[in-house]
């Protein structure tokens, strides 16, 4: 590519990491603080909280380097074992919900009249999804920097890893997606969809106790998987 090349490569990657650590912060943020957090007012407000959390968890993780990696690695296998959790716990609550009758139809094909209306406006909010599925894949722009750390991993087989990783997120985004939309409703599902995972929405499905327990699993698996 030549300097000139790198040099917008490099900065592109700057801009998407730093616009992917302020989404993280603002998730985070609502996981901890929001109307469904997992914190109360007492935790003190969303700047507090995302202050001491960034001081005490983010800070050190940034630190992590040569021997520290392992412990990194298992923190992020952890995040993933949490995260196919959710997943496979969403697709069973949707088969219960079958089960009784409570399931919701599934629509393959996008409404034709959500197209409607004004072309810019429709536009932009079909526009504005497409970071959505960039950010979902974004760990990938930390394979250089993996391959440096790890420099007893051919490249050849960091390819497949990429591959299955790909493969392996795909599915899991399927199968959430749909298995939402079958248990909650298309038209009742959030944009952030663990808003959807309340203990009120889950107890005609579960035990109230159950239902907490999911409630905070679910929160703490995707705040995992974040980090």
């Amino acid at each position: 590519l030549g300097l000139i090349g790198e040099t917008v490569v490099e900065l592109a990657l700057a801009v998407f990491a730093f616009g992917l650590m302020v989404l993280s912060l603002i998730v985070i943020g609502d996981i901890l603080t929001g109307k469904d957090g997992l914190l109360n007012h007492q935790a003190g407000d969303r700047a507090t909280v995302l202050g001491v959390f960034s001081l005490l968890v983010l800070t050190p993780l940034t630190s992590v380097s040569g021997g520290s990696l392992q412990s990194l690695m298992a923190l992020a296998g952890i995040g993933i074992y949490a995260m196919l959790f959710w997943v496979i716990a969403t697709a069973g609550l949707w088969i219960i919900a079958l089960t009784n009758r409570q399931g919701h139809a599934l629509h393959w094909w996008p409404d034709p009249e959500l197209l409607k209306g004004d072309w810019y406006v429709k536009t932009v909010q079909v526009v504005a999804t497409v970071p959505g599925f960039i950010i979902a894949y974004g760990a990938q722009v930390a394979m250089p920097q993996t391959l440096r750390d790890l420099p007893f991993v051919r490249v050849s087989r960091m390819s497949g890893v990429t591959l299955g990783a790909v493969a392996v997120a795909t599915s899991a985004f399927l199968m959430l997606g749909v298995s939402s939309v079958g248990l909650f409703g298309r038209e009742n599902v959030h944009a952030d969809i663990v808003n959807n995972f309340t203990v009120d929405s889950l107890t005609p499905l579960l035990p109230v106790s159950l239902a907490q327990g999911l409630f905070i699993a679910v929160r703490l698996g995707f705040l995992l998987g974040l980090l």
